[in-house]
């Protein structure tokens, strides 16, 4: 590939991106610029490159986003210098900093695809594009070779890896991204931790591949072949995998409807008992392919420590897998779940008051945000202003929406009503005197991992009135449309 001539490089990817089908005309796309020659030739074959190849090609609404490690000095430099650069191509740069440098390349890259995440859902993009080359999937592959992996793990990177992320680039040789840099006359950063052998992966490149094509000159090719004969046996076994995967999944669905709450967005439910039903080698690459699905990859020796907390964990525990994926673990329940970027500074309470008023005035919608969860809550006198009405049972839910609706008699709340997560202490009342509200949780079998997410409806006094999709107080069931006061909660996503 070394030798390939101008204007090769813009036809394969052109090429690449028209066989995927990946984008339409005008479509957000994130662009993971790190500065390095990689990214910046991507961004610019995308900005300008292709139309030298392909001028009826669809236009992307180009997002680059750059994140600072804050690993070395002159970092924030850098950025500003990527942010100028940035204005001249007329595009806008997304930038994010770590709140403290990382210790490790694990941290580091979990923090870095948590801001690409973050910026993927701001601008509603699809897909992130990352500047990996073939020079980089050899590398990958002789790594985990090194590292004792499976078949899986020597397939390497993907080109289109779902949900979220692609590599355009894969199949083209490093040598040929540095000449088009150098024809176009780009200006990358950079990064002297590249050389630095401190890192295996500079090891690997600077002193392993080359002693490896010293001793045999198709090390290169042949590296690269390994990975696509062991995507070839993937695709067999996903292929063979796929009706046990879709058995779990719907298992998992009706066990998370029975516990209580169903699945949330976002979210995975497993039967712990059912996966753990199969024999071992089945369950190990079953647990990857769910994890895989929310964009978490675990090598073998991750996957030996799931398991180990799916056997022996408590109920309510939690572990983090890698690509921000949480998986805990309720009763007989596992939950996978992707951590979303972080929210606390993102709008939204932890406790909303609801004004209580017999008119029209008295309707209004607001937002909570409460362990990750992002709610919306409507209230009304009659019915709610989107045209619910209440059902006449205690609690109503529309799984179409992921909604929960209640209606009471207005005499028979007490302001100020306020809707917030659970404290120590709160109490519900019953027909005759009053429970621990920790007890009642218990009782409904909600998982602990849900129990802080879940917004609770309590009135002046203090007491839990309401426990969305769960349960209501034993208050007298509303009469007619003018005395009736509905509330109404909407899970709109994790840390959305």
């Amino acid at each position: 590939m070394s030798a390939w001539r101008a204007g090769e490089l813009e036809r394969h990817l052109a090429r690449t991106i028209r066989e995927g089908e990946w984008f339409g005309e005008g479509d957000p796309v994130v662009v993971a610029l790190s500065g390095g020659v990689d990214s910046l030739a991507l961004l610019d074959l995308l900005h300008e490159g292709l139309d030298r190849v392909d001028p009826a090609r669809p236009r992307f609404d180009l997002h680059p986003a750059h994140f600072d490690h804050r690993m070395r000095a002159g970092s924030t430099d850098e950025a500003d210098r990527l942010e100028a650069v940035m204005k001249r191509w007329g595009l806008p740069l997304h930038r994010g900093v770590a709140p403290d440098p990382p210790s490790s390349e694990t941290g580091a890259r979990d923090l870095r695809f948590r801001f690409l995440r973050g910026v993927l859902d701001e601008v509603g993009a699809r897909w992130i594009l990352l500047g990996h080359h073939a020079d980089d999937q050899r590398e990958t592959v002789l790594f985990r070779i090194l590292r004792g992996t499976g078949i899986r793990g020597l397939r390497g990177m993907q080109v289109c890896r779902p949900p979220d992320l692609l590599r355009p680039l894969l199949e083209v040789d490093r040598a040929v991204i540095r000449a088009y840099a150098e024809r176009r006359g780009l200006e990358p950063l950079e990064d002297p931790s590249n050389r630095d052998p401190a890192f295996a992966r500079n090891r690997i490149r600077h002193e392993l591949l080359p002693l490896a094509r010293e001793i045999h000159p198709g090390a290169s090719a042949g590296l690269l072949r390994l990975s696509r004969r062991a995507r070839e046996v993937e695709e067999v076994l996903d292929a063979l995998l796929a009706p046990e995967v879709e058995r779990i999944l719907e298992r998992g669905r009706i066990a998370a409807g029975t516990l209580g709450g169903g699945e949330r967005p976002g979210e995975i439910a497993v039967a712990r008992d059912d996966l753990l039903s199969y024999p071992p080698p089945v369950r190990s690459e079953l647990l990857r392919t769910v994890a895989e699905r929310l964009g978490s990859r675990l090598s073998e020796a991750g996957t030996g420590t799931v398991l180990e907390f799916i056997s022996e964990g408590s109920s309510g525990g939690w572990v983090e897998l890698p690509g921000s994926v949480l998986l805990s673990r309720d009763f007989s329940l596992l939950r996978f779940r992707r951590r979303g970027p972080d929210t606390r500074d993102r709008g939204g309470a932890a406790e909303v008051l609801i004004p209580l008023a017999r008119s029209g005035a008295g309707s209004g919608s607001t937002e909570i945000r409460l362990g990750g969860s992002h709610w919306r809550v409507d209230w009304g006198m009659g019915g709610l202003d989107d045209g619910a009405q209440p059902s006449g049972a205690p609690t109503s839910h529309d799984r179409g929406d992921a909604r929960w609706t209640a209606a009471f008699r207005h005499r028979d709340l007490h302001p100020p009503l306020r809707v917030r997560g659970r404290k120590p202490g709160d109490r519900v009342p019953l027909g005759v005197g009053r429970k621990k509200l920790k007890k009642l949780l218990g009782e409904l079998r909600i998982p602990r991992g849900d129990r802080d997410r879940l917004p609770l409806l309590v009135d002046g006094s203090g007491l839990v009135l309401w426990i969305p999709g769960h349960w209501r107080a034993p208050l007298a069931d509303p009469g007619t449309l003018s005395e009736t006061w509905t509330i109404g909660v909407t899970d709109v996503g994790d840390g959305a």
